[in-house]
């Protein structure tokens, strides 16, 4: 059951930071005004599937790479179809979305053939990302991690 959550949290993770850190406000207005036909569209879907691919680090995941990528891009485009794209029901719509492949790819890979390597090499990758906090968080959450 740890496995699932520690899966579902990397995904969630991932997904907040390329959302809400690593998404300029030029890139959400660039995306919504030309949609598909915005590079910002695809630097953003990228940086989705890369942060999480990244997290787990574990070559063998590579699929998560390109479905988070692929489905952040279009389900943003959906998003950015709409006559609102700023909308709050846009907005929540887009979310569910993307909470939905997350919960989708946990099943996957808690149930694919790369479990035992993911839980051998992720928490050191994670150490990394880890090192970029102030050592008071980042100290607790590794010594957790590495336990």
């Amino acid at each position: 059951m740890i496995e699932l959550i520690i899966i579902l949290t990397v995904l969630l993770l991932g997904h907040l930071l390329a959302d809400f850190f690593f998404q300029s406000s030029t890139m959400v207005e660039e995306k919504a005004r030309h949609n598909l036909k915005s590079g910002w569209s695809y630097v953003h879907a990228i940086i989705a599937g890369f942060i999480p691919f990244a997290l787990f680090g574990d070559l063998a995941l590579h699929p998560v790479f390109w479905i988070t990528a692929l489905s952040h891009l279009l389900i943003d485009a959906a998003k950015n179809a709409w006559t609102n794209p700023q909308s709050a029901r846009a907005f929540f719509t887009d979310q569910a979305g993307h909470i939905v492949v997350a919960l989708g790819l946990t099943i996957w890979i808690y149930n694919g053939p790369g479990l035992s390597l993911l839980f051998s090499t992720a928490p050191y990758a994670i150490t990394i990302v880890l090192d970029s906090f102030p050592k008071s968080v980042s100290g607790v959450a590794k010594k957790s991690l590495l336990a």
